[in-house]
């Protein structure tokens, strides 16, 4: 997950209950979607054929390594950036935030322990098998699940490096303040997706979208990327062709970012 100045990128007890809480949240993200229905039955019914072949697998290794494959060709067939929580529903489009939320949710109703850790410009997932532990980075269908220790210890390295890596040349890449390697709860996903869409908002010039995306992403989980985002909103309205009415109505709502960081210093 990528900030790009010109094109602003953002390359981040099992019960049918809380499978529908868990997925309802998620989906409040995006409220236009119609598919909710549709999406916890298909979810239900994936997880109980892989609760299913779970019994019937030789070892443990062998039924993730199953499940994941099985993940990309049920939900997460075509990458693409910037996807709302729906999409792997109904299309089958997917980043890495959206991967990694059905991921999440695929693991927790089949009761597997696991941890979604966010960097600077990527997110993945840890698993805690009972025999062993896995690193699943959930956009690289071929490689992207990592199940040998040497693997996973040099996965984790180069995430801790909070490294850019390739670019493309001539662009303008913003490079986070902060340096970010920490345990995100599958609750606060929902912040994350809104925080998407609040770089989506930037990237098309709609700051009023932008601010109200990003006090969403704020109320869901608060965190440094959202306020370092908040700063170059700021930044914009100030120089934007909005009305001085308009500037100190956005400005305002942007104050309580500022605010908050204060607060915790």
């Amino acid at each position: 997950m990528k900030f790009n100045l010109t094109a602003l990128l953002f390359a981040f007890a099992v019960s049918s209950w809380g499978q529908n809480a868990a997925l309802d949240q998620l989906y409040a993200s995006y409220p236009v979607a119609a598919s909710r229905q549709m999406a916890q039955a298909k979810l239900a019914d994936f997880v109980a054929t892989q609760g299913r072949k779970r019994e019937s697998a030789k070892s443990e290794v062998q039924f993730v390594n199953r499940l994941v494959k099985s993940v990309h060709a049920e939900f997460l067939r075509l990458y693409k950036p910037y996807v709302h929580i729906n999409e792997p529903f109904e299309t089958g489009s997917y980043d890495c935030l959206t991967g990694t939320a059905i991921f999440s949710l695929v693991l927790t109703e089949l009761g597997i322990s696991h941890q979604i850790i966010e960097t600077n410009y990527h997110i993945f997932l840890t698993i805690e098998g009972k025999e062993q532990k896995y690193l699943l980075e959930t956009t690289d269908k071929l490689f992207g699940l990592k199940t040998q220790a040497s693997e996973i210890n040099a996965s984790l390295n180069q995430y801790k490096q909070n490294s850019l890596g390739s670019v493309a040349t001539g662009a303008h890449y913003y490079r986070f303040k902060e340096n970010l390697f920490r345990t995100v709860a599958p609750s606060q996903l929902k912040g994350l997706l809104h925080f998407n869409q609040a770089v989506v908002a930037f990237n098309n010039h709609n700051l009023y979208n932008c601010v109200e995306q990003l006090e969403l992403a704020k109320q869901n989980y608060d965190n440094p990327r959202v306020h370092e985002l908040a700063e170059l909103v700021s930044e914009s309205i100030m120089s934007s062709i909005l009305s001085e009415k308009e500037k100190y109505v956005l400005l305002m709502k942007l104050a309580s970012f500022e605010e908050s960081v204060l607060a915790s210093r």
